[in-house]
């Protein structure tokens, strides 16, 4: 529902949107037949049915086949000069570890990705426009990638 205040802004970004995926015509997307808002401002739009496997069918077959992992990212504002040394240390191949958690292998295609082991691991990127250091984990339950992000921001900011 559109709020007013931000209402028209969100409105002509809401039928900028739906009038894009409305053009697009591929096998692999639903079409979208109409859009608009009610009278009480909410935003609809009309699509096609598809009948078929549900999306939740579907992640449920693929935790069927991967298993269950959770994922999550933490944001460490930071001075650009602290962010930049991370960086270098990233690079230079300064870090080996994480608290417990060992570092088996590093890929540095976008950002810097760490393995832990089969099941774990932890993503440095800085963002290019403004003092942040993103730290994204992976592992296979909330606790444990919770603790991940705990050791990288310790082991980082030391």
């Amino acid at each position: 529902r559109f709020q007013s205040g931000a209402q028209s802004e969100l409105q002509n970004r809401f039928r900028t949107e739906a009038k894009a995926a409305s053009a697009l015509n591929h096998p692999n997307v639903c079409t979208i037949y109409g859009f608009g808002t009610t009278e009480t401002q909410q935003a609809y739009l009309a699509m096609e049915f598809v009948a078929g496997t549900t999306l939740k069918e579907l992640i449920k077959e693929v935790y069927e086949v991967v298993g269950p992992f959770s994922f999550d990212r933490n944001d460490l504002h930071l001075a650009e000069s602290l962010k930049q040394e991370i960086v270098a240390n990233c690079k230079a191949g300064n870090y080996s570890g994480f608290g417990d958690y060992s570092v088996q292998r590093v890929e540095d295609i976008d950002g810097f990705k760490f393995h832990l082991d089969d099941d774990r691991w932890v993503m440095i990127r800085p963002s290019g426009t403004e003092p942040v250091l993103r730290v994204y984990a992976e592992g296979p339950s909330q606790d444990d990638v919770n603790s991940i992000l705990a050791a990288a921001k310790a082991t980082l900011l030391g």
